[in-house]
């Protein structure tokens, strides 16, 4: 069965001391030649643990019984025992379990599979938000192909990227690429430009606006792995 290309950012483990349930093939990163086998195991094989009934979700995937002040969009709060929480559009509170970076492939392999396999974008956004919902995801995170899943009627709740500090360094020519994120010259990213906040201001309009009104939307990413001088 072929899997579409579903490249998640940073995934847990819940990895017990002993009896481990099974072992997967993991990579640090995409770039990694070496696969590693490593020990994982799921909530329901932890000693002790007894599965309770289903708990009953909204429409958005928030908890059901547990309601807070509904307003149209998802927002955080923060209960009275300090912890805070992500709230549904409709006031339910919300555990955001996603993937980073749902997207068709873009080069190689990837690209051509992809391609063999779906007849257009359409098609491919429709399996792969199908098996996210099958497999019990109820969003998508940062590095998706929003453009493509978000208005559908099976989309999930999505996450935008977006580069300020990069793609203003690269307005500067002062950027380079390094492994997995955007490198800058010294090593100091153009924070303390005099254009850097006049350059944010239309950066964020012109890319949150169009989205403004779509309840859809959990939030933005701002920028990756900001390097820092040591």
């Amino acid at each position: 069965m072929f899997i579409p290309r579903i490249v998640c950012a940073a995934a847990c483990l819940l990895v017990a001391a002993s009896a481990y349930a099974e072992m997967v093939e993991t990579k640090a990163k995409p770039s990694d030649k070496r696969w590693r086998e490593r020990p994982t195991r799921t909530l329901a094989e932890l000693p002790g643990f007894v599965p309770t009934t289903p708990v009953e979700l909204s429409v958005w995937g928030g908890w059901a019984e547990r309601r807070r002040e509904a307003t149209g969009a998802f927002r955080v709060q923060r209960e009275p025992d300090g912890r805070w929480w992500l709230v549904d559009p409709d006031g339910y509170l919300f555990l955001h379990v996603g993937l980073a970076g749902v997207y068709r492939g873009t080069d190689g392999p990837g690209r051509e599979t992809t391609a063999k396999t779906f007849a257009d974008a359409d098609a491919w956004a429709d399996f792969t938000l199908g098996l996210m919902r099958e497999n019990r995801f109820n969003g998508a995170g940062g590095w998706t192909e929003v453009e493509t899943v978000r208005g559908r009627a099976n989309t999930v709740p999505y996450c935008v990227s977006l580069s300020f500090t990069a793609d203003f360094g690269r307005r500067l020519n002062m950027t380079r690429v390094d492994p997995g994120n955007t490198g800058y010259l010294g090593e100091v990213p153009p924070f303390l430009h005099p254009d850097f906040p006049a350059w944010c201001e239309r950066y964020a309009l012109e890319r949150a606006a169009p989205l403004a009104g779509d309840r859809m939307l959990l939030g933005f990413f701002t920028d990756n792995e900001l390097p820092r001088r040591r």
